[in-house]
């Protein structure tokens, strides 16, 4: 997994600070984070309304780190 892929992935967790991503057929396991200001362009006070657990949706890596993934749906 490098910065600048697209995957396809499965919406975990929702929180008011991003989502949790469940990316296919990927080996790296590490938690892969949406956070609030990287689901869509325009700016939203509540993510929930938006993004729901169980949503497929397509995401870019932004940057790998030693315990986490960095993820945009921009």
């Amino acid at each position: 997994m490098e910065a600048g892929k697209v995957f396809k992935g499965k919406v975990s967790k929702v929180s008011k600070i991003g989502c949790f991503v469940h990316i296919f057929n990927v080996q790296n396991r590490l938690p892969a984070i949406v956070h609030a200001s990287q689901v869509r362009e325009e700016p939203t006070d509540d993510i929930t309304k938006i993004v729901k657990e169980g949503l497929f949706v397509w995401v870019k890596v932004l940057e790998v780190l030693p315990d986490r993934v960095r993820l945009s749906m921009k």
